[in-house]
């Protein structure tokens, strides 16, 4: 079955509302909503009851890949290596989320870099990102 993100923050509010359940909430992910033309500005805005989870990752502006999913699924980079607006995107998310790290790095696997390398690295940058933060 194909995977297709809800492409806004307006749409997610929709099915929100459709489903009609108190426990209904969206997973927030950073790669999506600013690939998708979110903004801060309507993230602000968002009652943050609508966020159930949080997907932490980083990736350049434009597409790495031709693919939009492909590159959604397996190439990711970890936070702070990218050009999305982390900092001003965890100032407005709710703080008492779960936040999980979302970098799937197929290029990095293929190219024989060790599982528990990649692992250390994503931590690193997370915690450096932080910190920072």
């Amino acid at each position: 079955m194909p995977i297709f993100p809800i492409c806004n923050l307006e749409t997610a509010q929709r099915a929100i509302a459709h489903v009609g359940r108190q426990d209904c909430r969206v997973v927030f992910d950073t790669m999506h909503f600013c690939r998708t033309g979110g903004r801060t500005a309507d993230l602000a805005a968002l009652d943050p009851d609508v966020i159930g989870y949080i997907q932490l990752c980083d990736v350049p502006a434009q597409r790495v890949l031709a693919d939009y999913m492909e590159e959604a699924i397996c190439e990711r980079l970890a936070c702070g290596e990218g050009d999305l607006p982390l900092v001003e995107l965890l100032a407005l998310l709710p703080q008492d989320r779960i936040v999980g790290l979302e970098v799937p790095q197929r290029s990095q696997e293929l190219a024989g870099v060790p599982l528990e390398e990649r692992l250390a690295h994503c931590l690193a940058a997370a915690r450096n990102f932080v910190h920072a933060a």
